[in-house]
């Protein structure tokens, strides 16, 4: 069962594929009408890259990080606070075996 967030992003993206229909539908009677040529070109354009960026938008929340990348992730901050450790040991005359007593 989905969480009551994963379900709110569903019924909003449902929702928004209904008004781009909506609006595609609009589109086509008005271009049926045949009304103002470079207004109605103007708007195909527009929702044209309304509807690519959706699906651009729904893609990428689709995809993950995979894991190898995760790992450089984790292995880098572990690098960055090990040494960040050891510097603060150099720099303060302590050991490990003195420190850690």
């Amino acid at each position: 069962m989905k969480s009551g967030r994963a379900m709110q992003v569903q019924q909003d993206s449902h929702a928004s594929q209904r008004v781009l229909s909506d609006m595609w539908k609009l589109l086509v009677e008005v271009k049926a009408e045949g009304g103002g040529s470079n207004s109605v070109d103007h708007l195909t354009s527009a929702l044209g890259d309304l509807s690519e960026r959706r699906s651009m938008r729904e893609e990428e929340l689709k995809t993950r990080l995979p894991r190898i990348l995760w790992l450089l992730l984790i292995a880098g901050a572990a690098a960055t606070v090990g040494s960040s450790c050891l510097l603060v040991m150099t720099i303060s005359g302590c050991t490990i075996a003195r420190c850690w007593r």
